[in-house]
């Protein structure tokens, strides 16, 4: 799948961690059958659960959003869903109004992914080059080795998304 199809959201540098998704053919506003996005998650196992810095879990499936769960999911990260003055669907932070149909599409999407999480997921725990004598035991056994110079974010654009 072309990289194009995603978004990103999440650290600069993937491998501390960072969340793909990529939207319906329809946007999920057009009614209940668009309430999902598919979802690659990259988690930096040493930052979430201690362990080697190069080891990172992979994991891919569904995010539900059905919009009657809009507002606690959002409520979670302190931010709400409301209207405009132009009676247009956004995400208030607390500061800014997002449209749902631009960036509050986001803020959505990451409450979600703590509230309910990712579903059916398909998972995987790689490891970029060797463990040195300094590194802890691996918490996950690494499914895939990859070279030490690896870009992540280039073997998640290649094999997951």
């Amino acid at each position: 799948m072309a990289r194009k199809d995603w978004k990103y959201t999440g650290d600069m540098n993937l491998e501390h961690g960072g969340l793909f998704f990529k939207l319906p053919d329809a946007h999920p506003l057009d009614g209940d059958a668009y309430d999902t996005v598919e979802a690659v998650e990259v988690i930096d196992v040493s930052s979430a659960v201690g362990g080697p810095d190069c080891i990172h879990r992979i994991e891919r499936g569904i995010i539900y959003m059905p919009r009657h769960l809009w507002q606690d999911a959002l409520r979670g990260c302190d931010w709400m869903h409301r209207k405009d003055g132009q009676g247009r669907d956004v995400i208030f932070d607390g500061q800014d109004e997002h449209p749902v149909d631009g960036e509050g599409l986001i803020f959505l999407v990451d409450a979600f992914r703590s509230y309910s999480g990712i579903e059916n997921p398909d998972t995987a725990t790689v490891q970029i080059g060797k463990l040195t004598a300094y590194d802890p035991e691996p918490i996950y056994e690494p499914d895939t080795f990859l070279r030490g110079n690896t870009k992540l974010t280039n073997y998640v654009e290649r094999e997951w998304l």
